[in-house]
């Protein structure tokens, strides 16, 4: 396994299904641009997922869409990742530079989420 940005690794982003990576290189553009502003290490709680570990997800009761921009496929590359939050202070430091750089962002207690999915809403927020 290798680098797949400056600051990220296929390691970070592989379904853990079946170990693929397929991720949008301007996704990961953005990322590095996060990880830079922040000045501290970023790590990836869920990256890319296969369609039958998303929908695995689902059946346990996770909150993962049809379409969720984690999803690769033949035709689609994953434009999402989840960020874990150890703490509050972290949660708001990553809050306030996500948002400065991606146009959705959802909330949750234990990470925050960033997306590049151009075919959903833009300029939102969500908590989970």
């Amino acid at each position: 396994m290798g680098n797949i940005s400056e600051h990220f690794s296929d390691y970070e982003f592989a379904c853990p299904c079946c170990g693929e990576v397929k991720v949008s290189e301007a996704f990961l553009v953005k990322l590095d641009k996060l990880r830079g502003l922040l000045g501290k290490p970023i790590h990836v709680t869920s990256g890319c997922r296969c369609t039958k570990h998303n929908a695995d997800l689902r059946s346990r009761g996770y909150h993962s869409v049809d379409g969720s921009a984690h999803t690769i496929s033949e035709r689609q590359e994953c434009e999402a990742a989840d960020l874990e939050c150890s703490s509050s202070t972290y949660r708001r430091e990553l809050l306030i530079l996500a948002h400065s750089i991606f146009n959705r962002v959802g909330v949750a207690k234990s990470f925050i989420h960033v997306d590049d999915d151009a075919d959903k809403d833009q300029n939102v927020t969500w908590t989970y």
